[in-house]
């Protein structure tokens, strides 16, 4: 099933990217690695969500701003991609929650429960070593990646 159709069947669709103004981009590539911009939360019109957890955002609305920015990456990826998101591999991924100080849930916003201390990140970057010496920022598209 290709991420398209995984999309649809989750009732998803991607977002329209950002047209760039001045010095942004949503997306630069650098031979078969792509470089996505920052995201922050657009609702349908585009406009920018904003907010504090903890003060005017409860954690449940974060969540779902959280995951208007992975839509808002996914078509930012998609578009560097060519229109197809099949071969493209997520080296890493960073969240940050915009919070009140001493806010400690950003595992639930960004991925709605609590990380295991024993899981280990994947790192498939030729270059790592170890999944903890892994700190690489970028994206292998499709139409240049031989996988």
């Amino acid at each position: 099933m290709s991420v398209q159709e995984n999309l649809k069947k989750l009732g998803l669709s991607l977002p329209n990217i950002p047209t760039p103004v001045a010095n942004y981009v949503p997306w630069k590539r650098d031979g078969n690695t792509i470089y996505l911009s920052g995201q922050g939360p657009r609702d349908k019109d585009g406009k920018h969500i904003t907010g504090t957890v903890g003060k005017d955002v409860t954690v449940e609305q974060a969540y779902e701003y959280a995951k208007l920015v992975g839509l808002n990456l996914l078509a930012a990826a998609n578009a560097a991609a060519g229109g197809s998101l099949d071969k493209v591999e997520v080296l890493k991924v960073l969240g940050m929650v915009n919070a009140v100080p001493g806010f400690g849930d950003q595992p639930k916003v960004i991925r709605r429960r609590r990380p295991r201390t024993t899981r280990r990140a994947r790192c498939s970057s030729s270059r790592c070593t170890s999944a903890s010496s892994c700190s690489t920022s970028r994206s292998r598209s499709s139409p240049c990646s031989s996988r």
